[in-house]
């Protein structure tokens, strides 16, 4: 399938680009592993190498897991098998607020491979609402404070929309998307993509 140059709109700018990735008991697996290859999909997309765009993975449910840093992968198809290899750790709490204070705290951290003066992007994928929306929420504008620019991802029914409008930058319009099932996050990654390359630390 033809996907067209993402590249080419962004202009290689660079970007430290961090996903956090739902993996509750909520998810069944199959749809886990839809989520994971929507990932692989969209860094497909970018420029990956140690001067352009740096990406790194968390997994949460009840606790939070680092899949890998920043700094961690420089070559695009090492980083897609990495990704491939994310197991679903299941968890009875969706503790999305541990997970956003996790990515300021640890993943965008120098020592961990974020730059100055780069585009920082929070990109939060769950099939549901956290186990505290009021944590989530806060923890979500102490990072936008941090010019961490967020995009929020909300699959399927369960979802808490007025959630994910305070997780995501401002507007909604431009940082929140839904869809319906794991099967249509395929729709979105272009725009997504384009959305994310531009990099302009939105609050």
């Amino acid at each position: 399938m033809y996907v067209y140059d993402v590249e080419y709109y962004c202009g290689n700018k660079p970007a430290d680009v961090v996903f956090l990735l739902d993996t509750s008991n909520s998810i069944w697996g199959p749809d886990f592993t839809r989520q994971l290859a929507f990932v692989n999909n969209v860094i497909s997309m970018f420029k990956i190498a140690s001067n352009v765009t740096r990406v790194g993975i968390t997994t949460f449910s009840s606790q939070v897991h680092r899949e890998f840093y920043l700094n961690s992968y420089f070559s695009k198809d090492s980083m897609r098998s990495r990704v491939s290899s994310i197991r679903q750790t299941h968890g009875y709490h969706t503790n999305t607020g541990l997970a956003i204070w996790h990515m300021r705290h640890r993943m965008f951290s120098p020592r961990r491979g974020s730059r100055p003066d780069v585009a920082k992007i929070g990109i939060v994928l769950t099939d549901g609402q956290s186990s505290s929306i009021g944590k989530t929420l806060m923890e979500a504008k102490r990072t936008k404070r941090k010019k961490i620019t967020m995009f929020a991802i909300g699959i399927g029914s369960n979802i808490n929309e007025r959630e994910l409008q305070g997780i995501a930058s401002s507007p909604s319009s431009e940082y929140v998307f839904k869809v319906d099932g794991y099967s249509a996050l395929d729709a979105i990654k272009n725009s997504l993509a384009v959305r994310t390359c531009r990099g302009d630390n939105r609050r």
